[in-house]
Order: structure tokens, then C-alpha cells, then sequence
């Protein structure tokens, strides 16, 4: 029978046990069996099916008063010390529990009904015993602790709370939901962050959120109706106009600050004031201003905010006056900002066009290297950054957000202005990596710093310095390449181009893909066939490693267990519980988490990991896929261990992408949900696919899943399973369902990183100076592509003659 023990009375854990037979300790029983009992010091919980009459028995000098919940109700019943009390029968089975003793006033819910039953009463703190899930919102109507330290409380609706007392809600540890309200205006609330709504100053009510004192008072617009009285009205609050297009001229006059919250204000939102603030999404040309200052969160050019505004400053800038030109003398011929010790491959020029600089950078940057750069100006006056456009150094600011400006003085004071306009080619985000100045190892991870900068890439969010541990990674790639790949861990999880949050990632080097995208589009590929649990991304980034361009990477997310990554089902009273494979993961072959069998070979079991695996699970796993692989050859049974959906979009891709290393040989990751079957999980290692291998044997014109007469490739499922009917008739559906869809995006990824990696690709092979030759395992004709754009050419070329093959070999035509 389960029981939670709660020790020195605040403590929780669970443990298994039987009641004593002899009642010699304070305790509670229902029928025959126990729910709280004394335990020396402890007192322990029974979570278990009861029913019958309650007796208290209490051996303390103190008294104890419970109260017990369950399906039918809620129980009371209490005892002086010394007393032994009875209650009538109580059935139903138990959802929570809640006793104060010795001045301890302790809940603990087991469900979401015990939940909201302890909500409804006054228990200061409640502890979860068991993970809870609320359906709909959680609404929290008073001051409460709610502890999910050790499991889980999750609310497929929001966390809403509501109060008109000066009380606290304190959540912690694991809470999830689809979001956070308050109308408490007088309240505190501590949350975890993960929870904290975007706007959540103007979305709120609430005095106090995580310490930071907050608006009192607000006003939504959901409506134009809304909009329309809160324009009317002379309140001065801030105004959250929210969901919905503004249609009609409105004027809002007073608001100090306005959120425009999934609203289109189409050019008719004239806001009025002494200062304004406006945040949200929104076009510069959306709204009309008039006030003393106007500040929003992303400032455009200050010369066009004079224009659009009528304003006194924007964002903290005077905008009166602001344009090129002057009376001054001193003209600016050129400017250059040379390379020389900084994160840049190529010295910057500019060129005097009247009063404009323009320049066009072709070579790859560091975005913090032109944030407080000294550029060196052609020019018989002092030329000096403007208050908009100066770094924290005194330097220049050519990513100014405001613009960029200098202001030139000759010798008789006068002054000219000067507009810098910059085009940059290179469209990666940009890695920067900084080491204690030691080389990076394979073997056992360092300290570093590294961030993430997306000036020059759409749509990404830049991340700033963070402390990490990196090491180097790969087997062969690490071995042969002179471009190291690396392996990152964070101290916290982190999101990087938006991706799922986790501590580890990977940057691989790609020094044998001459296309240097060959990762990221057969990734992408992977993740549009929905059969497969395919979460990884390989992006391309430019690096720089201690302040020397190290070359194109891509960075994406490392192949583990976890959510938002491979996810598994695990049970952990089982040995059929979660696992995570990689087949040819280890070059230990008798390591203690490795094993073989008939068709498959240096299995490594990932997941339990090396610190909880143990002989019964490799036993257990190895023979299920021992069966696995029996079942194969007999062609009868095996859809009782394999997931066959996955296994074919595992097999449209790597036969679209000839990838013969990775069929069923290495760089094949299975995993198997516990009580469930072998799935294909995320696929990896594209690097010296598409034509890339001279393992290959330039044999294109086949299956490259099935084994070969030179044993590169090896006996494996595929080979049996392309012999039985039903598998190949299973194979031709869905392939005659994906094949049109498959091919667009496989096309449209190609030329997307074609284009943003084109500018990032030519200074990579200034660096690692090899388009002319193969590399590590090439074929010999690699060498034959002299430019990016005839790698590119062959990789397409590749990607169309294996479509129109698989259609031949499924559908016998072109």
C-alpha cells in the first residue's frame, strides 16, 4: 500500500510500508486501515482506497484536529490528547487531507478535487502530493501557499487570481498553465517567471507580482465600443487596447501609457499627451502623436520620427532640427573601419554621396563589434558621433537603432551632419565564443562565455553573454575535420532561434558539406514527416571563436531526452520503461550500457542513463530488440515491436538524402515509450549525405538502406522488410501522400539557406580553403564544384534525381 511520509511535519516524501497491528501512536484510521499515523517523529500519509468509520486515536499531550476529503465529502474530527474520538462511516476515496497540530497547520492535496476543496477552506498551505491537473482555469480567491516542489500542478486553462485584501499567493516549483490574471489591486503574488504575462504591468491588476510593485489601475479595450468610452472619458490611466482593428478615427488624450496588445490601428490612433508611452506590435505609420515625448519599444530613425510625430523628444532625444547638412565647411570624403583586431573579416569602407556615407559590407561580423567602433574619416575636421549614435566608449554606433550620425566641426566652430547608411550582406545569426585563451578539448569541458547576436537575421531574438561549459564533440567529424564541431551547456535552460528551451546544444562544424547546409534541410525534411518524434533543427550560424572568425556552423539542439526534445514515457517500477537508442552510438563496445544484436550493432542506450541503467535493463532492452530483429527476418510479427509509421518516414528521408551512414549503421536514434513499441526518434548526421561520401560507391541508382556487396552498408531491417509486399505497399502510400508536399519544401528550405548562408559561405572558405579538392571521406568528383554555387547546383541536382528515382522504384515512372 502507498504512503507519503510528511517529516517533522513540513517534510514530504513517499514511501511503502504496512500498518502496525498494535496502536501505540498517535494516529487516524479508516476501517481497518490507516490514513495518518505517528511514526517517532514523523507522521505518515496512506493514499489508498478506504472505507468505514474514522477513529482518532491521539497518544499526544496536544491536540490534533483533521480534516479528511474525499469523493463524497469532507470529514472532521478531532481529539484532545489522551482521547480516542469515532466517526460514522465515510466512503470515497481520499483527495486530500488537512490537520493542525501543536500550533502546525499543514493541507495536502492528492487531486484537483482536493485542490479546490482545500482552495474553499482557510488552509494557509497546501502541498501537492501527487501531480494535479485542473481542467479549465484554476481560480485562487485569497491569500494561499500552494507548494508543487516535488510534482506538478498544471491548468489546461489560466491561473486566475482574484482578491479584494492586501493578501499574498505564493506558487512554487513546478506550475504550469496557458497563462496569469489578477484582479487584485490591494494583493501580492509570488509566481514562477514562466508564468508572468508579456504585458504584464498593463494586463494586471495587482499591487505586487515577484516583488516588483505594479499599475493599480488600467482600462482593456477588447471593442470599439470599449475604445470608443474610454476615448470619451477623462480618465488618465494607462489603456490596454487589445484584439481587434481600429476602423474609425479615435483620439486618446491623457494616457500616459498604451499597450497595443494584437490590434491593427491602420494609421487612424491619434494619441495626444504631455508623455507617452506606447509598447506592443505596431508600425511606426500606425499612429499620430502629439505630446512633449513620446517613447516606444522599438525606436526607428529619429530623422522619420520627426517627421511622423509631433514631438518634442522621442525616446529621450531632441528631434527638432534633425536632419544632414549645415554651415560648417569640414566635408567627410570616406571613412573605413579596418578589421584589424576586431570580430570582422573584412575592413568596412564608406563613400561621401553629399551628405550620406554609404558603404556595402560583403564580409561577415560580429554585430558587438560595431556597436562602439572607431572609424577613421577622411576628413580636415573633428568628426564626433552623435548623442544618438555613440557607443558606451565614446565610439560609434553603426547599429543605432535612431540612425547613425556624426556631426563634423572645422576651425571656426561651424558644423556639418553626416548620415551613415551601411548594407550588410551576411544574414546568419552570429555565435561569439570566448575562452580563458586555452584550446578547446575533446575530452572534459571548460568555461566560456557565449552569445548569440540576430541584428542580421530576421526574426530571431539575440542573447547576450552567458557563462558556459563547452567541449568538443563528434567521433569521425572531430578526428578528421580541422574545424572543430562543439558541444554547449548552459546553466539554465535557454531558447535559442527559437527553439525549445534546454542547457545542451550543439554546433556542428559541416567541414566535409562543401554546401555547409546539408544538415538543416534534411532536418527540416525529418520534422515535416509527423510519424517520427523529430524535434531537431540544424541552423546556420556564423562563428566566431575568441575573436577569430571560425567559420558557417549550425547550431541546433542536442538528441536527449526531455521535453520539447525526445520525449518518453517512462516507469520507473518497470524495466519496459522509457528508453532512447543509438545504433553505432559508442566505440566502447563493452561498456555497460552497449550492446548488439543479430542486425543491429553497438547499441548505446541513452536513456536510462549511465547513472540508473543497470544489467536488467540492458538485459531487458536488448532482448526486446533481439525480438525485434527475429520478427524482421521471419517478415511475421514485427508490428508487434516496431512502430512501422515511423520506421517509413525514417526511410523516405534517409533514401532522399542517401545518407549510407546513417542506414541502420550509426547516427540512428530509436526510442521506446514504456509498454510501447521501438519508434524512429530524431534524425541526425547529414553531413556527408546527398552524394557526399565516396562510401557510396556512386551508387545512386539504389536503395541505399540495403546492404552491399563492399559492407558499408550492413544486413539490417530494411533489407527484409523491402521484401515483404505489405511493407513496400505501405511504403507507396505514404510516400504518394508526402511526395508533392515533401518536394515544395525541400526546394523552398534549399534556396531560404542557400540565400542567408551565400555571403556567410565565401568568407568560411577563406578560411578553410577547400572547394577545390575533397576532404575526409568526399567522392573525388566533389573536388570538380570549384565555387559555393556549383556545390549548391550539385546538391540540388541530387535532391531531384533521388526524388524522380523513388517515385520509379514505388510507382515504376519518373
Amino acid at each position: 500500500m502507498k504512503k507519503i511520509l510528511v517529516v517533522a511535519l513540513m517534510i514530504l516524501s513517499v514511501l511503502f510500508c504496512s500498518c502496525r497491528e498494535d496502536i501505540t501512536e498517535t494516529q487516524l484510521r479508516w476501517g481497518n486501515e490507516a490514513v495518518l499515523c505517528r511514526e517517532g517523529e514523523e507522521f505518515v500519509l496512506y493514499d489508498g482506497e478506504h472505507s468505514g468509520g474514522l477513529i482518532l486515536y491521539n497518544f499526544e499531550d496536544k491536540r490534533i484536529d483533521i480534516t479528511l476529503y474525499t469523493d463524497d465529502g469532507a470529514v472532521e474530527i478531532g481529539a484532545d490528547g489522551g482521547q480516542i474520538i469515532s466517526a460514522g462511516p465515510v466512503g470515497g476515496r481520499l483527495t486530500a487531507l488537512r490537520y493542525v497540530f501543536g500550533g502546525e497547520d499543514e493541507a495536502y492535496a492528492l487531486t484537483a478535487d482536493g485542490l479546490s476543496a482545500l482552495l474553499e477552506s482557510d488552509a494557509p498551505r497546501i502541498t501537492l502530493l501527487r501531480d494535479v491537473s485542473v481542467e479549465g482555469d484554476l481560480i485562487i480567491s485569497r491569500g494561499v501557499c500552494i507548494s508543487a516542489e516535488n510534482h506538478s500542478l498544471t491548468a489546461s486553462g489560466s491561473i486566475i487570481y482574484k482578491t479584494e485584501k492586501a493578501e499574498k499567493l505564493e506558487l512554487t516549483g513546478n506550475v504550469t498553465a496557458k497563462g496569469f490574471d489578477a484582479s487584485a489591486p490591494l494583493a501580492e503574488a509570488l509566481i514562477p517567471e514562466a508564468l508572468v504575462p508579456e504585458f504584464a504591468h498593463t494586463t494586471l491588476k495587482i499591487h505586487i507580482l515577484n516583488g516588483e510593485v505594479f499599475h493599480k489601475e488600467f482600462h482593456t479595450a477588447s471593442s470599439k465600443e470599449e475604445l470608443r468610452a474610454i476615448a470619451r472619458s477623462s480618465i488618465h490611466d494607462d489603456v490596454v487596447i487589445r484584439g481587434f482593428e481600429i476602423t474609425e478615427d479615435i483620439t486618446l488624450e491623457g494616457f500616459a501609457k498604451i499597450v497595443l496588445d494584437g490590434c491593427d490601428p491602420a494609421g487612424r490612433l491619434t494619441l495626444k499627451g504631455e508623455n507617452v508611452t506606447v509598447t506592443g506590435d505596431f508600425e511606426a505609420e500606425d499612429i499620430k502623436v502629439e505630446a512633449s515625448s513620446l517613447t516606444v519599444d522599438e525606436p526607428i530613425e529619429i530623422e522619420k520620427a520627426a517627421r511622423l510625430y509631433s514631438v518634442e523628444t522621442y525616446c529621450g532625444y531632441s528631434v527638432h532640427g534633425y536632419g544632414v547638412g549645415g554651415e560648417g565647411t569640414a566635408e567627410i570624403k570616406n571613412a573605413i573601419l579596418k578589421a584589424d583586431g576586431k570580430m570582422m573579416t573584412a575592413d568596412l569602407t564608406w563613400e561621401a554621396d553629399g551628405y550620406i556615407l554609404r558603404g556595402k559590407y560583403t564580409g561577415v561580423c560580429a554585430p558587438e563589434a560595431l556597436r562602439d567602433c572607431f572609424v577613421e574619416f577622411e576628413c580636415e575636421g573633428t568628426v564626433l558621433p552623435d548623442d544618438i549614435s555613440r557607443g558606451e566608449s565614446g565610439g560609434l554606433n553603426l547599429l543605432s537603432p535612431f540612425g547613425c550620425y556624426v556631426t563634423v566641426t572645422d576651425e571656426g566652430g561651424k558644423t556639418l551632419r553626416y548620415k551613415i547608411e551601411t548594407e550588410f550582406s551576411a544574414a546568419l545569426p552570429v555565435v561569439v565564443i570566448t575562452t580563458d585563451g586555452t584550446e578547446i578539448s575533446r575530452d572534459e569541458y571548460k568555461n566560456a562565455t557565449v552569445s548569440l547576436e540576430c541584428d542580421f537575421a530576421d526574426g530571431f531574438e539575440s542573447l547576450e553573454d552567458q557563462l558556459v561549459q563547452i567541449k568538443g564533440r563528434g567521433n569521425s567529424t572531430w578526428k578528421w575535420s580541422d574545424k572543430k564541431p562543439y558541444k554547449i551547456k548552459y546553466q539554465n535552460e535557454v531558447s535559442l532561434l527559437g527553439l525549445c528551451g534546454g542547457k545542451d546544444w550543439v554546433l556542428l562544424a559541416n567541414y566535409n558539406d562543401k554546401t555547409l547546409i546539408r544538415n538543416y534541410i534534411a532536418l527540416e525534411m525529418a520534422k515535416f514527416m509527423d510519424n517520427m518524434d523529430c524535434y531537431a533543427t540544424q541552423y546556420p550560424v556564423d562563428v566566431f571563436v575568441d575573436g577569430k572568425y571560425a567559420g558557417v556552423y549550425t547550431l541546433g539542439e542536442e538528441i536527449e531526452a526531455g521535453d520539447g526534445r525526445v520525449e518518453i514515457k517512462s516507469d520507473a517500477t518497470s524495466m519496459d520503461t522509457g528508453y532512447l537508442l543509438e545504433l553505432g552510438g559508442s566505440d566502447e563496445g563493452d561498456a555497460a550500457n552497449v550492446f548488439s544484436t543479430y542486425l543491429m550493432q553497438s547499441v548505446e542506450i541513452l536513456e536510462p542513463d549511465e547513472n540508473t541503467v543497470s544489467d536488467k535493463y540492458v538485459t531487458y532492452i536488448s532482448n526486446y530488440v533481439s525480438a525485434a530483429d527475429d520478427a524482421v527476418r521471419s517478415g511475421e510479427g514485427y508490428e508487434d515491436y516496431i512502430d512501422v509509421d515511423s520506421l517509413i518516414d525514417w526511410l523516405i528521408v534517409t533514401e532522399l538524402s542517401f545518407n549510407s551512414d546513417g542506414a541502420m549503421r550509426r547516427s540512428v536514434f530509436l526510442k521506446k515509450d514504456a509498454g510501447g513499441k521501438l519508434e524512429m526518434a530524431s534524425m541526425w548526421d547529414f553531413d556527408i549525405a546527398f552524394g557526399n561520401s565516396n562510401t557510396d560507391f556512386i551508387n545512386y541508382h539504389a536503395w541505399a538502406c540495403l546492404a552491399t556487396d563492399y559492407g558499408y552498408v550492413r544486413d539490417n531491417w530494411i533489407c527484409y522488410l523491402m521484401r515483404d509486399e505489405e511493407f513496400v505497399s505501405r511504403l507507396r502510400d505514404r510516400w504518394n501522400l508526402v511526395k508533392e508536399p515533401l518536394y515544395k519544401l525541400t526546394c523552398e528550405k534549399l534556396e531560404y539557406a542557400y540565400g542567408i548562408t551565400k555571403t556567410s559561405a565565401e568568407a568560411n572558405f577563406e578560411v578553410w580553403d577547400i572547394l577545390g579538392y575533397p576532404v575526409a571521406i568526399q567522392p573525388y568528383y566533389i573536388g570538380w564544384y570549384n565555387t559555393y554555387d556549383e556545390q549548391v547546383d550539385f546538391l540540388r541536382d541530387f535532391i531531384n534525381h533521388r526524388f524522380s528515382f523513388i517515385e520509379a522504384e514505388l510507382n515504376g515512372g519518373a
